[in-house]
């Protein structure tokens, strides 16, 4: 029983540090967008009207989208993040869901009439296509490229209204021929023939009097080897995809058949997005920065691809959460610092808190519900340290206050095997006797995954990353 009550009161003392009170709004000043799309490095303007008093703009994740004092707004990078303007007591928000759409190429080589699927990837919103010029390439609503004619072109895809993706595109010209009309002969067109013909010894000497000539008329004409053209009809790359971590690089071999082809055998490297991978001439590729990337190799009108992912080193994501909690996050009573968020739906108030506890440097992930009679409370929490121990052991607690029951349990569990769906065994570690016939895998697993679910929403809208990113990779958002 004693140790019910230090539970219960663990529950009080956590609730009274991160449960907040909303505040009431006058209806007659508005914001102009409650909610937008933005594409990474783009910029967009939010106003307020209906006040002439001052608006201090903020946002929950400077990292994925900043505000400056007159409203415009960044997008810095993928996620969720909440701006707020502030009039006097009145909050007006606006969700911005910044996107870093890839397109699948930034530069295509074609023949005339040829045709290449250009897709984009990374964005909800709808893409138009458009050529720089129809004469030499044309492009579908569907971001299918068509070569015309030999010449340049750009094929912009355009998503919503937060921004253009190009692709650079150039049509090679099918007559190879020298075609420019000079007479190559000797003959200087002024009634006389070069010098070279004058001198009858400098051709003498190279008459073969051992070659048999033939009666013919046409005994004179050279022969000349005819080599037939052997052109490539495939090429392939060593590996079709790649993982790779940021700084990491990676080789890739271009192959082509025949082996004795006649046809010029460069290959052409490229990215969709370097800012993602790089490659090299040679098809070295490096990993610049967390996405993905296709990169292509060409050899005249073939190509192969590979698809590369590129992932932060695991410690890096830890290190951005604490950094972003020991300048972002609260304090409470033991002076540690934390984020945040909360909730209602219907008589219960939901809490979810991540505190960094300095002394030990460790991330608390904590829980926490209450029934607006007060009657009833839960709790769940762990230590989440992925990188020195694959392990976790989420704890959990319920309490009937009025009833004056409870109990405690405790799991453990891999992180990166926890998929938020299947359930997990929770031993039981304190119970009175009506919760020792209580199904408590039941609620217990229930709240690990409203736990679980609201952390990642958390993660996402105030630091820019998720549970996946902290080594759950089988986690998946409910």
């Amino acid at each position: 029983m004693k140790r019910m009550k230090y539970w219960l009161l663990l529950s009080l003392a956590l609730f009274a540090v991160l449960c907040g009170l909303p505040q009431t709004a006058d209806a007659a000043i508005k914001l102009n967008k409650k909610s937008a799309y933005l594409i990474a490095g783009k910029k967009l303007q939010l106003k307020v009207t209906g006040t002439k008093k001052t608006v201090k703009w903020s946002s929950s994740s400077s990292k994925i989208a900043s505000v400056t004092k007159k409203g415009l707004v960044t997008g810095k990078k993928k996620g969720t993040a909440t701006i707020t303007a502030k009039v006097s007591s009145k909050r007006l928000k606006c969700k911005i869901t910044v996107e870093a759409p890839t397109i699948s190429e930034t530069s295509l080589y074609l023949w005339p009439d040829e045709s290449a699927q250009l897709k984009v990837t990374g964005t909800k919103q709808k893409v138009k296509w458009s050529s720089s010029d129809n004469d030499v390439v044309t492009v579908s609503s569907k971001g299918l490229v068509t070569a015309v004619e030999e010449g340049e072109a750009v094929v912009s895809a355009k998503i919503g209204t937060s921004g253009t993706l190009t692709c650079e595109i150039t049509v090679f010209s099918e007559d190879d021929e020298d075609d420019d009309g000079e007479n190559d002969s000797d003959y200087e067109g002024d009634g006389e023939y070069d010098d070279e013909w004058e001198d009858d010894s400098k051709w003498e000497d190279d008459w073969d009097d051992d070659y048999d000539y033939g009666d013919g008329d046409d005994w004179w004409k050279e022969k000349e080897e005819v080599i037939p053209d052997k052109p490539i009809t495939k090429i392939e790359l060593d590996k079709t995809s790649i993982e790779l971590t940021e700084g990491d690089s990676s080789q890739l071999t271009c192959t082509y058949s025949p082996l004795d082809t006649t046809d010029d055998t460069t290959v052409y490297w490229t990215s969709s997005n370097s800012t993602v991978a790089t490659v090299n001439n040679s098809g070295l590729v490096t990993g610049k920065s967390a996405g993905s990337a296709v990169i292509t190799a060409m050899i005249g009108k073939k190509q192969a691809t590979c698809t590369v992912v590129v992932t932060r080193p695991l410690q890096n994501y830890y290190k951005q959460l604490k950094d972003y909690i020991k300048t972002n996050g609260i304090l409470n009573d033991d002076g540690d610092r934390l984020i945040r968020g909360t909730d209602t739906y219907e008589d219960t108030v939901y809490s979810w808190a991540i505190v960094y506890e300095s002394a030990g440097d460790k991330l608390h992930f904590i829980h926490l519900s209450e029934t607006t009679d007060h009657n009833t409370r839960g709790s769940l929490e762990m230590y989440v340290d992925v990188v020195n121990n694959p392990y976790v052991d989420p704890s959990v607690i319920l309490l009937f206050t009025d009833l004056n029951e409870g109990y405690s349990a405790k799991a453990h569990i891999r992180a990166d095997a926890y998929n938020g769906e299947d359930d997990v065994y929770f031993s039981l570690t304190s119970a009175t006797d009506f919760f020792k016939t209580y199904n408590i895998q039941e609620y217990s697993n229930a709240a690990l995954r409203l736990a679980c679910s609201g952390w990642n929403t958390l993660l996402q809208n105030r630091v820019g990353i998720s549970l996946k990113d902290l080594g759950f990779t089988s986690y998946r958002q409910q």
